[in-house]
């Protein structure tokens, strides 16, 4: 108990700066984001009709739909092995050490490891169907330099863009599900590491 006594969280000048003002990028960064998300959707919710029958609406409320599950899914599992370690840590007494200890700093490697892949994996597929619509796009474009007043021309520039948005789309919400929550996580994990400090035994404490 004393020992435990000893050991108080005392906020540091620079660490406190450091983490407030990436907490406000981060914050400020998903605001942007979520707006960027909330405008075609809210712009397909507030069409007449119903938003599945159009082209772009459904496939705008679709894929991102699947990337914004795989994250927060995959996000849930990150912070439920984040406090696994955090007990460990703390039942085996090495709070003051933060999460660098043994087991649990390799248990949580792993996981970061696991976060990195899923998201890189999740980037590869957003940066695919944003290539795969500009693709199709340009193809659309050069059929309208050979007949202005075709209508499959006209028809693939505009699937085209769809899924070029989709792409886009994944990405913005792939950033607000799973990469600036994590990045959350590990400030969070860095902040604890380097908070505690050991104080003497005798020092007068602050109520």
């Amino acid at each position: 108990m004393a020992a435990a006594a000893a050991k108080v969280g005392i906020p540091r000048g620079r660490l406190v700066f450091l983490a407030v003002s990436v907490t406000f990028l981060l914050v400020a960064s998903w605001v942007g984001l979520a707006f960027h998300i909330a405008e075609p959707v809210g712009r397909c919710l507030a069409a007449e009709g119903s938003a599945w029958d159009d082209d772009g609406c459904s496939h705008t409320m679709t894929f991102p739909s699947g990337v914004a599950v795989v994250s927060l899914l995959l996000m849930l599992a990150l912070c439920r092995r984040e406090a696994q370690a955090e007990a460990k840590v703390r039942k085996a007494g090495g709070e003051s050490q933060g999460f660098a200890i043994g087991l649990e700093s390799r248990y949580l490697r792993e996981s970061d490891t696991l976060a990195v892949v899923a998201m890189v994996v999740i980037y590869m597929y957003s940066f695919f169907v944003m290539v795969l619509g500009l693709a199709i796009r340009y193809g659309g474009s050069r059929r309208l330099l050979e007949d202005q007043a075709g209508k499959e021309g006209h028809a693939v520039v505009e699937s085209g863009t769809i899924i070029t948005n989709v792409g886009c789309l994944n990405f913005w919400v792939e950033c607000c599900c799973l990469v600036i929550p994590y990045m959350m996580l590990r400030l969070r994990r860095f902040v604890r590491a380097n908070w505690v400090v050991a104080l003497p035994l005798d020092a007068p404490h602050i109520i």
